[in-house]
């Protein structure tokens, strides 16, 4: 899917978000620019000034094809633009029950990989894998920690077993 292609799909995402929040009365602040992104987040809701903000959606939910996850993505950050809901507080959660209550969406704080339907792997780009020597569990990391440095200075969390890199 082309970067244009991307964009559109987004624009289009937007205009019905903002269809449904003023169906809601819910009114945003300006929008200066929705913008797809490869940052490792589902979405990100920047204050450029007073009342003008620029939002950003991970490329994955628009070239998966994943219509339901990107719109509850596009919807949480632009219920970001509302006065006095720039956090995760209780007008925020209000509003976002009230969308989903309405539309069946499920924005949330927070989402994982497996409620997109997207893979781990896809989403954040595992660099180095761990795993535990007594039960295999396997920890994914992106960047070179303490831990991806020196695995025998730590333990499992789950059975206190020793780890080693495998990645």
């Amino acid at each position: 899917m082309t970067t244009k292609a991307k964009q559109e799909r987004l624009d289009k995402y937007q205009r019905r978000a903002q269809e449904i929040l003023e169906t809601l009365n819910i009114q945003t602040q300006i929008i200066g620019q929705m913008k797809v992104t490869k940052n490792q987040v589902w979405g990100k809701c920047h204050r450029v000034a007073p009342g003008l903000y620029d939002i950003q959606i991970n490329e994955l939910l628009l070239v998966k094809d994943k219509g339901h996850e990107a719109m509850t993505t596009v919807l949480h950050e632009m219920l970001h633009t509302v006065k006095g809901c720039f956090n995760h507080g209780p007008k925020w959660k209000e509003l976002a029950d009230l969308v989903n209550k309405n539309y069946h969406y499920n924005i949330k704080r927070t989402t994982s990989c497996d409620e997109k339907g997207i893979k781990e792997d896809d989403f954040r780009k595992v660099r180095y894998i761990l795993e535990c020597q007594g039960c295999g569990y396997k920890i994914k990391r992106t960047k070179k920690s303490k831990i991806i440095k020196n695995p025998e200075h730590y333990l499992c969390g789950k059975c206190r077993g020793k780890l080693k890199r495998i990645k």
